[in-house]
């Protein structure tokens, strides 16, 4: 089972690096829809954030277009099929 601590843990590396990608506290405030006094309540850790606020923090970081698998990449091998 997953501790409160980890939970909470985990939810304020994702803001962090979240706020980072999008230029800083305010971007993800405007993002989630919260003022930044509680996003940065959030990622001092005083209070863990709703599900739905981590998931859409998530959204920027997994919002950019993964190489294609087929395509060559100098430092892996191709994988036949």
């Amino acid at each position: 089972m997953i501790e409160p601590q980890e939970i909470q843990a985990l939810a304020q590396r994702i803001l962090v690096k979240a706020a980072h990608k999008l230029g800083g506290v305010g971007a993800l405030a405007k993002l989630l829809g919260v003022g930044e006094a509680t996003l940065a309540d959030w990622i001092a850790g005083k209070h863990v954030p709703p599900a739905e606020i981590i998931l859409k923090a998530v959204s920027p970081l997994v919002d950019e277009p993964a190489p294609s698998w087929r395509e060559p990449q100098p430092d892996r091998p191709i994988i036949s099929q």
